[in-house]
């Protein structure tokens, strides 16, 4: 099976989600790959695996049923 790696912008049409929240999920420790140098200038590019996402998703989902629905 191929691992897929998405951008933020394809991370957040997946899921259906705003440039806001992607930007709280990664304070909150959502999984990301950081892939060499942008060509032409200095950084890294992000992206997500999107099973380790999924998965990362599902665990926070279990956490906040266990606490009865209250963080």
């Amino acid at each position: 099976m191929k691992t897929i790696y998405l951008t933020s912008k394809e991370l957040r049409k997946a899921l259906k989600i705003s440039p806001g929240t992607l930007v709280q999920y990664n304070k909150e420790g959502c999984p990301r790959v950081y892939f060499g140098t942008v060509v032409g200038g200095s950084g890294t590019h992000v992206r997500y695996k999107l099973d380790d996402v999924t998965a990362w998703l599902e665990k926070r989902t279990q956490e906040f049923l266990k606490k009865g629905g209250k963080k």
